[in-house]
């Protein structure tokens, strides 16, 4: 009220946390002002001058302002080492401007985007799990207080695997290189293989046991694709899985391995070279195999499967026996059988003129004749008109037996009568002077024709 007018370009003004700062903003008069950042006490300060430059700088009360937000902390900030799940406690701070929390606006997510917007409510102080899914994953959490300051803080990532690694298994002959599917015999050793299949971001490492009994936990680390020969014999069993670098494991694989390297023997000791036509032998008479796999055998004369001598014809035969094991091991044996009716027997020799065969009676006044005799039993009776060289003798190898009607005085193992033979083998009869009978030869009581061999 002093005369002098308001200067109204000195008119500045300005809000501060200290109550010394320097106006600097213009203002009219009448006009309202505010402050809408910052946190803590702030001053507003106002200066005026008159046209002769009277000036007055006014300084506020305190100005109470909070545009802070809650601060989050995660107790685990992301981890790079891959697992199934990953967990983190969450913890919202107040800040100290006065504003309450606003627990209500409390929300997280697990998210393989760092931008995804918080969806599910949380306690401050409690862990929060994400344990499933693949990748990278961000936790992200958003606070807010009374006034509506928020924050929204994304945690670094964390690594989740939860694919579930597969492997597969591959059997080869050690030699031969052919392969070899799991319950199948095979007569080498076995080389195996694991390979990965699905593998998950962690990684996976790849194991094997062998047992008998298919209950063993795998245990021997093998690298994918590399080979391992395994010298077992008989049945076992290779046991194998995919261990996960997050602790996610594929089941256990078995495969079933039969492994027989024994060569099987056959024979035919129980058939005799000469056999009485019908008369029975199983062929062949009998094969082993030290092992499981299994065996057959079968013999055959030329392409012609043969199970017993008792189906063959008359005369000589060639038999070859296979034995054959499930794994595919062979052994072999070859005889050769004659087959004859004991009821003809057969000659060889030279006679001289007047000698004669006649039924089951020869008379053989010079020369001399082999008779094949395959089996024992048969008998006929001898004479003879003796000279020195009428002789015949049986294959028993023990003496010669000579029949004779009459001769010198003291001449032993003359023999008159009948004679039985007590072997296979032949009877022998020779004469160079004098007169040889051989007959009523018999086998078994039946008459025997007597032929000249072809």
């Amino acid at each position: 009220s002093y005369g002098a007018s308001l200067n109204t370009s000195s008119y500045k003004y300005i809000y501060s946390t200290s109550n010394t700062a320097t106006p600097n903003a213009s203002f009219t008069s009448g006009s309202t002002y505010s402050q809408t950042s910052g946190s803590g006490s702030y001053y507003l300060r106002a200066t005026a001058c008159d046209s002769l430059g009277n000036c007055t700088t006014a300084t506020s009360n305190v100005f109470k302002l909070d545009n802070t937000g809650p601060s989050i902390t995660f107790g685990t900030n992301g981890n790079n080492a891959f697992a199934k799940s990953q967990s983190s406690k969450i913890t919202v701070t107040n800040d100290s401007y006065g504003a309450s929390l606003n627990t209500s606006s409390y929300k997280y997510i697990y998210s393989t985007s760092n931008t995804a917007t918080p969806n599910t409510a949380f306690t401050s102080g409690s862990t929060y799990t994400q344990s499933s899914g693949n990748g990278n994953y961000y936790l992200r959490a958003t606070a807010c207080d009374s006034l509506g300051n928020c924050t929204t803080t994304t945690s670094n990532v964390f690594k989740l695997d939860n694919t579930k690694p597969t492997v597969t298994i591959a059997a080869v002959k050690s030699t031969a290189n052919t392969a070899v599917a799991t319950n199948t015999w095979s007569n080498q050793t076995l080389k195996f293989t694991l390979t990965k299949g699905t593998t998950g971001g962690s990684g996976s490492t790849l194991k094997y046991c062998v047992d008998t009994a298919n209950t063993c936990t795998p245990n021997t680390t093998v690298n994918s694709g590399t080979a391992f020969t395994l010298n077992n014999t008989g049945t076992y069993y290779v046991r194998y899985q995919a261990f996960g670098g997050s602790g996610v494991n594929s089941g256990v694989g078995s495969y079933t391995a039969k492994v027989d390297t024994t060569t099987p023997t056959i024979n035919l000791n129980n058939v005799p070279s000469a056999v009485e036509k019908g008369t029975s032998y199983a062929l062949p008479s009998s094969y082993t195999n030290n092992n499981t796999s299994g065996r057959t055998a079968v013999c055959k004369i030329g392409s012609t499967t043969v199970t017993n001598t008792s189906t063959l014809a008359l005369g000589s035969h060639t038999i070859n026996c296979t034995v054959t094991t499930g794994a595919g091991n062979t052994g072999t044996v070859s005889k050769t059988i004659t087959v004859f009716n004991p009821l003809v027997v057969y000659y060889i020799g030279t006679m001289s003129q007047g000698s004669s065969i006649n039924g089951n009676t020869i008379v053989l006044t010079g020369g001399s004749l082999t008779i094949n005799l395959y089996k024992s039993g048969y008998t006929f009776d001898c004479s003879a008109t003796y000279s020195a060289g009428v002789s015949f003798y049986g294959d028993d190898g023990t003496s010669t037996l000579i029949c004779s009607g009459g001769g010198p005085s003291g001449v032993s193992n003359k023999k008159n009568g009948s004679y039985t033979t007590t072997q296979a083998g032949y009877i022998s009869l020779s004469n160079s002077g004098g007169n040889l009978t051989l007959s009523n030869l018999k086998y078994n009581g039946q008459v025997v024709t007597i032929q000249q061999s072809s």
